[in-house]
């Protein structure tokens, strides 16, 4: 989900490991569109190697993020981990529809 907020739970920060937090924040290298047009995907591969994200930039604006493969797969995790603890608080606590199919598409797409 782009711009998504990913919130950390306290299990989640437990199973973080020094060398992850470290990957998590090394520093980020900025490269603009034409940059990466002229030198291509070595350029990628040259300033990703360390495990840092790159931000492309055009026309001078921040516009994309480029990172490993690994970073993005443990990120992703983070936010689908997260997104099943929303769903089981919301479940204990009465936060949801029960319905059939046909009145829950009814009511998802009236708006």
């Amino acid at each position: 989900m782009v711009g998504k907020n990913i919130r950390l739970t306290n299990s989640t920060v437990s199973s973080i490991n020094n060398s992850t937090i470290k990957g998590l924040f090394n520093m980020t290298q900025i490269i603009t569109a034409n940059e990466l047009k002229t030198k291509g995907v070595s350029l990628l591969d040259k300033e990703t190697i360390d495990g840092s994200e790159i931000i492309i930039t055009v026309r001078g604006k921040n516009k994309y993020v480029v990172l490993p493969i690994e970073k993005y797969n443990y990120l992703r995790e983070c936010e689908l981990e997260t997104a099943l603890l929303e769903t089981k608080r919301d479940m204990k606590e009465g936060r949801f529809v029960k319905e059939p199919v046909e009145k829950h598409v009814e009511r998802i797409t009236r708006g």
